[in-house]
């Protein structure tokens, strides 16, 4: 199998996680999105929107982080680290869609990305009305996680991490390049340092912390 991926992007890295701690084995190729590599003719072939992380294996075709996740769980994993009973196998689904939606728009697309790319941007002050947006949502996002899925549960669906974790966790860590407080939530707080701590974290997390050195250094 073959994973186009960006290293950069929180909905690449949360595939390739899932392949490393499930120990699939997968060439991977780190796409030059600055570049415009994913428009180009080969990519044209096997994805006809330029989304990534894209997924080959033989003849299949899978494409964007939740479909393929569970192209993996199925095929490959007999759903591992997707919960033990079908009511937190349902739950994680619901959260990963959750994630690959409503999380990543707020996070990324309304709050992080236009600070750095054109792409993001709008005219005038309306981009800084779509960041202020971006953290309001986001705001309620992390209520809703902090007071209704961690107040009970070490993890999101339990006592043991799933898939959805990692994702969120991956997706909130993108926060970092704009030095957003987190700390107002402790329970996030406390459970996002204890997945940056497990094995693979750092590995799949190099390029993100490369460009946060970057961005210091700046």
């Amino acid at each position: 199998m073959k994973l186009h991926l960006v290293q950069i992007s929180p909905c690449c890295r949360i595939v390739w996680l899932y392949c490393k701690q499930n120990n699939i084995e997968v060439d991977i190729k780190d796409v030059d999105i600055f570049e415009g590599e994913h428009k180009n003719a080969e990519y044209a072939k096997i994805t006809p929107h330029g989304e990534l992380p894209v997924l080959v294996d033989k003849d299949i075709v899978v494409y964007g982080a939740c479909a393929v996740l569970l192209y993996l769980a199925e095929k490959y994993t007999s759903f591992n680290r997707f919960g033990d009973t079908e009511k937190e196998r349902q739950m994680v689904k619901s959260l990963l869609y959750w994630t690959s939606s409503e999380l990543h728009k707020s996070i990324g697309y309304r709050t992080v990305y236009p600070h750095f790319m054109i792409t993001y941007q709008l005219q005038e002050d309306a981009t800084e009305a779509l960041i202020e947006k971006g953290t309001r949502e986001l705001t309620k996002h992390f209520e809703l996680i902090e007071n209704t899925f961690l107040a009970k549960n070490k993890y999101l669906t339990g006592n043991f991490p799933t898939v959805a974790d990692y994702y969120i966790a991956t997706m909130i860590v993108q926060l970092e390049w704009i030095n957003f407080d987190i700390t107002l939530w402790p329970q996030i707080t406390k459970w996002l340092t204890i997945l940056k701590s497990v094995e693979l974290w750092e590995e799949v997390h190099k390029k993100h912390e490369g460009f946060l050195d970057a961005l210091k250094v700046n």
